[in-house]
């Protein structure tokens, strides 16, 4: 009956080794997939980020000062989490709306009388209407930029 017992107890601590094994190979898998939605969460954000940014620019006239130093402040944390595509087009995103932004502020001071001797309405004008198409533009191909960070497939 020892050789019995000996048995079982050898085959006991193989089993509940191989059921802890089991449990810390679905424990690794569970902590993957948690670091993969955490990931997403916070790459998620951004995007939202960045399709408000876009939008107000193609609005254009409702794209302020404050709202680009958010944008600027919320999209901070892109080049910890996004390989270098993102953080450059972010990048292009502030810059362009900077550029709006001035372009607005410049439209309503020289409305006003205070536009220098050079100043060419009509290029002041293409040069907005620039800038709001390229922010139109950039719904569809911000999406595309972001699919390959966003999708939970695989």
């Amino acid at each position: 009956m020892s050789d019995c017992n000996s048995i079982w107890s050898a085959l006991s601590t193989v089993i509940i080794g191989g059921a802890a094994v089991g449990v810390s190979v679905l424990q690794w898998k569970i902590n993957q997939q948690k670091l993969k939605l955490d990931l997403y969460d916070r790459r998620i954000h951004i995007y939202e980020v960045v399709k408000k940014i876009i939008q107000k620019g193609a609005d254009g006239l409702s794209l302020t000062g404050d709202e680009l130093s958010d944008f600027e402040s919320s999209a901070s944390q892109a080049e910890f989490l996004f390989d270098t595509d993102i953080p450059t087009y972010i990048y292009e995103i502030h810059r362009r709306g900077v550029n709006l932004r001035l372009l607005l502020n410049n439209e309503e001071i020289f409305a006003r009388g205070n536009a220098p001797p050079d100043y060419d309405l009509q290029i002041h004008v293409a040069e907005m209407l620039d800038e709001q198409l390229w922010f139109s533009n950039q719904v569809d191909i911000a999406r595309e930029k972001f699919r390959k960070y966003l999708s939970l497939r695989g």
